[in-house]
């Protein structure tokens, strides 16, 4: 299973596309790792990012994000309480599909005028080699 995560920062703030921010969330995932998390975007008040789960019975990802927001809170006194409460998950079910969504989400930064090739946004990276396979 491979799941396409949508986190929005507390207000919509733009406070997430820093290297803090980005540090902090992958040693989280690092640690974290009922879920494993792949290819990651950062954007200005909101991240998507690819998560699969790692073992048979992991606990729900809604779960698993609020878990991991309080332990970055917790690690990173600055970025408690940064994220909204929620999180939207979609799974991805083709090949297609996941290529669509990747290309989409590697495009946000273009679209809102930070770079002009998604390959100058810093704010991305992979944790795990997670993928559709």
């Amino acid at each position: 299973m491979l799941l396409f995560v949508t986190v929005c920062a507390q207000g919509r703030r733009p406070i997430l596309a820093c290297a803090h921010v980005a540090r902090a969330l992958t040693q989280t995932w690092r640690e974290a790792s009922s879920w494993l998390v792949g290819w990651y975007l950062l954007m200005p008040d909101h991240m998507h990012f690819f998560c699969s789960p790692n073992g048979f019975e992991p606990p729900s990802v809604k779960r698993w994000v609020g878990y991991w927001k309080r332990m970055v809170g917790e690690t990173e006194p600055d970025l408690h309480c940064i994220f909204q409460e929620d999180c939207w998950d979609t799974q991805m079910r083709t090949r297609e599909n996941y290529e669509e969504k990747l290309s989409y989400t590697r495009m946000n930064p273009v679209r809102a005028g930070l770079v002009k090739t998604s390959d100058e946004w810093a704010f991305q990276g992979k944790v795990y080699d997670v993928s559709w396979r």
